[in-house]
């Protein structure tokens, strides 16, 4: 199972950016603040850009900012590409940013994430717990990951989102998100795009779910013993060796300390539930049938 020690390394922000920066060099530490462009070219055709930003203050009170975006540069002969690159930016950021150019978009949201820290941290001094900010410093040294990276297939364009946060209190919090773009339309696949979600076909997916997820429990590793609050589907998935991967964020299903939870489902076992004729189900159909020619 990947990436299954994500959320161990929640506060370990600087380790993460280094680590999770698959697809462009991984940038310098910096003390000051930093604005950084840079292209790489992705096969076969689709190019890429990164709009990086990194803050590392040293001193408490502090916001701590490590954003790294992937997204694919617009190229008039690929007319796609316009289209993903305002949706990932709208995915990753919010609504708010929709039809803003992304540079734009970028700095906008660092500058909201900073003007809301110094709110923060200004209402407290002049609160009654203004001695906190001495007396407990560690506490308000603020942290923030974006990083993200980019897998293209014949079908789908897949978005890897690894964030974490530190707002104070015992731990942070942080997971992996995936986000699924059909590369033809542009547009993101949220489950209900790819699967039949009548009552029955949910309630058949949450105990094909369910059934995996007690298997995990039940198996040696990170998810031994892991007592099971919730097994409905998430639109957080991905497609990988012919199955389809749904993945759960801290709490959604388990316990905190079990991290992030992925749910690989077979083919095979969701494939009457897939709706005909969509790129998550054309790759995974694509997948098994050339499996099946190689022997």
């Amino acid at each position: 199972m990947k990436k299954t020690a994500i959320i161990m390394a929640v506060l370990a922000v600087t380790g993460l950016m280094s680590s999770c920066n698959r697809c462009n060099k991984d940038p310098k530490p910096v003390e000051t603040d930093t604005v950084a462009e840079d292209t790489v070219v992705a096969e076969p055709e689709i190019q890429y850009d990164t709009l990086r930003y990194s803050q590392n203050p040293k001193k408490a009170p502090s916001l701590t900012l490590n954003y790294s975006i992937v997204l694919p540069i617009e190229d008039e002969a690929i007319p796609v590409t316009k289209v993903l690159r305002s949706n990932i930016i709208t995915d990753i950021l919010g609504e708010e940013y929709a039809k803003m150019e992304a540079n734009e978009a970028f700095k906008k949201y660092i500058k909201n994430e900073q003007d809301a820290f110094e709110n923060s941290i200004n209402d407290i001094r002049e609160g009654e717990d203004a001695e906190l900010l001495e007396e407990d410093a560690y506490m308000y040294k603020f942290d923030r990951l974006i990083s993200t990276t980019i897998k293209t297939t014949e079908n789908l364009m897949v978005v890897d989102e690894l964030f974490s946060s530190y707002d104070g209190g015992a731990h942070g919090y942080g997971g992996d998100v995936f986000y699924n773009y059909d590369l033809k339309s542009g547009k993101r696949l949220k489950l209900e795009d790819v699967m039949m979600l009548d009552k029955g076909a949910q309630s058949q997916l949450s105990e094909l779910l369910y059934k995996k997820l007690m298997e995990l429990s039940e198996s040696e590793g990170q998810y031994n013993g892991m007592e099971i609050w919730d097994s409905s589907a998430t639109d957080n998935y991905y497609i990988e060796n012919g199955e389809m991967v749904f993945v759960y964020l801290p709490y959604a299903v388990a316990a905190y300390c079990y991290g992030v939870v992925y749910v690989p489902l077979k083919y095979k076992d969701i494939e009457t539930l897939l709706i005909p004729g969509t790129a998550v189900e054309k790759e995974l159909s694509d997948y098994v049938m050339n499996l099946a020619e190689k022997k």
